[in-house]
């Protein structure tokens, strides 16, 4: 594997009790795929599905790590593990205690089994969960390029942390480097295009079922924020800079970019004890944007409204 290069981001937040750690490199998968492999349903769109697969699959087993048993989770001190795939990336955050050594040893927790030239067996039985065929070549393919992007791994740990030093950060980027593990993939492989085959066919398609917004960023967490509290059980998702949801909800949502509602929405936002770090902490724990993108600072400013009027028009 090539030189690796580990970009650390700390964000002192105490807009939440918990820390949270979240972890992502470029890998093209598919948000869609992962959705479906976590319902065990077929996805709606099957692009870079190999790619998908083998990022489930390691999730699978990082999340299990964590969480297997109530000893682990004890030791762990986390609470909740996602996973997600947003502009190239993929993402994946753990919630634990608010201490800086948890999110640290989380992190370093995470890292250590990202080993994707070792999990053809939880990758085959990813593509069986949605009626695909495992496929060696197309496991290899997908397993050599997420070694290349573990190269260009980006952390960020967002909570209550205190009286923080240079020294604990190196300290932090230095368990996360020793814990990333050689696995490189022990074959040659080939892309397929999974889209093609039959199976595929099965699928209704993101189109039958989702109208879109832009959402882009942060504004983008706000605009899912906005829509999800003023529509009680509406089912919204963040994928590559657009909200998706449901099209029966489009005159629903569209009704949204009513001033006054806007507003009130924003006042309750603004309200917080600190509203960039609570959005940055939604964000991180649901995957929602790149993690290069998960800075409080600067991140909102007076034109909250605006942004959600001209999303929603």
């Amino acid at each position: 594997m090539s030189r690796r290069k580990i970009a650390l981001n700390i964000e002192v937040t105490r807009a939440m009790p918990s820390s949270c750690v979240v972890i992502g490199f470029p890998f093209r998968v598919n948000q869609w795929c992962l959705d479906g492999f976590g319902c065990g349903a077929l996805p709606l769109a099957f692009d870079n599905f190999d790619n998908s697969a083998l990022a489930y699959a390691v999730f699978t087993v990082v999340r299990d790590g964590l969480l297997g048993s109530v000893a682990e989770m004890a030791k762990n001190k986390a609470t909740s593990v996602s996973c997600g795939a947003q502009d190239g990336d993929f993402i994946i955050s753990v919630v634990c205690d608010r201490s800086f050594s948890s999110a640290r040893k989380c992190a370093g927790n995470v890292v250590k089994n990202l080993r994707f030239g070792s999990m053809w067996d939880a990758y085959s039985t990813c593509c069986r969960s949605t009626g695909v065929k495992p496929n060696k070549d197309a496991f290899y393919a997908a397993a050599e390029e997420a070694c290349k992007g573990l190269a260009h791994l980006s952390v960020t740990m967002i909570g209550r942390f205190e009286n923080l030093s240079k020294e604990n950060e190196k300290k932090a980027v230095e368990t996360i480097s020793k814990k990333i593990k050689e696995s490189d993939p022990a074959g040659k492989g080939a892309r397929r295009n999974v889209a093609a085959e039959a199976v595929a066919s099965e699928s209704k398609g993101v189109d039958a079922v989702y109208s879109t917004l832009t959402a882009s960023g942060i504004n983008g967490v706000i605009l899912k924020s906005y829509v999800d509290a003023m529509i009680k059980g509406i089912t919204t998702k963040i994928v590559d800079g657009k909200l998706y949801f449901p099209s029966i909800k489009e005159r629903a949502v569209h009704a949204l970019a009513d001033k006054d509602r806007i507003s009130r929405f924003t006042d309750q936002l603004e309200r917080l004890q600190d509203p960039a770090g609570a959005v940055i902490f939604m964000a991180a724990k649901s995957c929602l944007t790149p993690v290069r993108q998960l800075a409080i600072k600067d991140k909102m400013g007076a034109g909250i409204e605006a942004a959600l009027k001209k999303a929603l028009e």
